[in-house]
């Protein structure tokens, strides 16, 4: 996490945040490039579960959408991940959602159709804090998570230049 307190003042700046599985695939091809060719295959258990909303308070290996009791595969863990941290930072998107709504009453047209996030050192540690518990928790060793996490929070400020 070192560098978050020198992005802080950058950090107030939107950004858009990418699709759950482009962040994660983002993620994979730091720590697990091995898992690129069977992305979209690891991947859709996990993005089956969620749709159908079968995540919904899961702890553990379980809350992947495997049903497997240990972790076969970094994918799903990054997935899980990029949600948790989405979650996080959906309370920032709150706020640019009242402000572009504020702007359509005042007659100001909308240039993007995403809302821009402005993103805090404070809301990136809240995201990078319960995205490493997130997989820790699903089981990966704490060593490889701080990786993923590394990777989700670099991935994310990497994709605002």
């Amino acid at each position: 996490m070192a560098g978050l307190s020198e992005e802080s003042s950058a950090s107030q700046e939107p950004a858009q945040l990418p699709s759950t599985e482009n962040w994660a695939l983002r993620i994979i091809e730091v720590v697990a490039p091995e898992e690129i060719p069977a992305f979209r295959t690891l991947a859709e258990p996990y993005v089956a579960a969620r749709s159908m909303g079968r995540l919904r308070g899961m702890r553990g290996p379980g809350a992947l959408g495997s049903g497997l009791d240990v972790v076969a595969a970094l994918t799903p863990v990054a997935l899980l991940m990029c949600d948790v941290a989405k979650g996080v930072l959906a309370e920032t998107a709150k706020d640019a959602i009242t402000h572009r709504v504020t702007k359509i009453f005042r007659k100001k047209a909308l240039t993007e159709a995403a809302v821009p996030l402005p993103l805090t050192a404070e809301r990136l540690a809240s995201a990078r804090s319960r995205a490493l518990k997130a997989a820790i928790d699903a089981g990966v060793e704490p060593e490889k998570a701080r990786a993923m996490v590394d990777a989700l929070i670099g991935s994310l400020l990497d994709s605002r230049d």
